[in-house]
This record gives structure tokens, C-alpha cells and sequence, in this order.
């Protein structure tokens, strides 16, 4: 199970997000993005959750080859 939680305000429209993913009952990590706010903004900048999922999805595939 995972949870998007920005911990004081909602910033994702501000290229921000926090993901905390449950790995067991007593073991959680946080992807926390944070996008470039300069000239040269992504095209997904207003939806950084997005990207944060995909980064989130990635580590779990590599904790499972032991990696």
C-alpha cells in the first residue's frame, strides 16, 4: 500500500510529492520529489505524483531482485 502525503500543505502544483510506501507491518519508505521550479519545467510538472509513482514502482521491482 502506498499514500500521497504532502506533510504540511499540498504542493504538487508547485512540482512537488511525497509518496510513502508500506513494504511490511513495520516498514515504510518516501519517495519525495521535487521538480526544477526554473525556466525548463517538465511537461508533467503540474502532475509530480505521477513520475513519483513510477519512481516508487521502480524501487519495489528492485528491492524484490535484490537489488
Amino acid at each position: 500500500p502506498a499514500v500521497i502525503a504532502n506533510h504540511s500543505d499540498d504542493f504538487r502544483s508547485k512540482g512537488k510529492c511525497d509518496i510513502s510506501v508500506g513494504l511490511t507491518d513495520q516498514l515504510v519508505y518516501e519517495v519525495q520529489l521535487a521538480f526544477n521550479t526554473g525556466v525548463e519545467k517538465p511537461a508533467d510538472f503540474n502532475n509530480p505524483c505521477g513520475r513519483a509513482q513510477t519512481v516508487a514502482a521502480e524501487m519495489i521491482k528492485t528491492m524484490k531482485a535484490g537489488g
